[in-house]
């Protein structure tokens, strides 16, 4: 397809040198599928590594669809990696330190992997990127997403701390939100057995290669965008007709 683009706005200044001065063009663009498949397989190939199991990503979310991602996978979306590159591209200019990658591997407790992001000092920093809003106070308008404290506390926990830091980037906002959760130990605890539970019910999934029921061990709004909605539908509808 070809889109032609009208030259740059009048108002616009031009430096003269010379006597000489820029001459409208007509700029002819057309779309390059190639690049855009290379770039996208560049990605899978140097960020979608496995990550030891069961990790606390897999837990925290769609059991039937963390199960799915190692027994019946569907490739990412372009959408999905475009997001997952985003974030990427925020750890590598905001955290990566070779002077600190050891605080970068993965740790393992009570048979469940976590990898924190980033070590500061004596504060353990999560580094997220969002088109959430955030007010003045440097709050999501809408709240913390569930899955996110889940995740800090994990990480606090794990670290044998009760606070965790956490650095959000506002994509709309182009902002930058920092600060620290306070957690009891009590909620720390509670939220680690939590965790547990969910280990347990997974590692049976797994090492008997039997699909989590679909619907049954998700968040709501997993489902929107998930690529394996269609597939868990299909199985909903002829475990129904059984």
């Amino acid at each position: 397809m070809r889109a032609r683009q009208s030259s740059l706005s009048k108002g616009c200044l031009a430096p003269r040198m010379a006597g000489i001065e820029w001459q409208e063009a007509s700029v002819i663009y057309h779309q390059d599928p190639e690049v855009k498949t290379e770039l996208l397989s560049r990605l899978r190939k140097k960020y979608l590594t496995d990550k030891p199991t069961p990790h606390l990503t897999e837990l925290l979310y769609c059991l039937t669809r963390s199960w799915s991602d190692r027994f019946e996978p569907i490739a990412s979306t372009d959408h999905e990696l475009i997001l997952w590159c985003i974030g990427f591209g925020l750890e590598e200019v905001l955290l990566r330190d070779s002077s600190r990658d050891a605080a970068l591997k993965s740790v393992e407790r009570d048979g469940v992997w976590l990898t924190p992001d980033y070590v500061a000092g004596r504060e353990m920093v999560d580094l997220k990127s969002t088109r959430m809003y955030f007010n003045s106070a440097g709050v999501p308008s809408k709240g913390w997403p569930e899955g996110w404290i889940q995740q800090f506390m994990a990480y606090a926990a794990q670290a044998g701390r009760t606070r965790y830091a956490v650095a959000v980037v506002a994509l709309g906002q182009a902002n930058l939100f920092t600060g620290t959760f306070q957690f009891t130990q009590e909620e720390l605890d509670n939220n680690w057995l939590y965790i547990l539970g969910r280990r347990d019910a997974y590692n049976v999934f797994t090492s008997k290669r039997v699909k989590p029921q679909p619907f049954m061990w998700n968040k709501e709004w997993e489902c929107e965008y998930c690529r394996y909605y269609l597939k868990c539908s299909v199985d909903r509808n002829k475990e129904s007709a059984r």
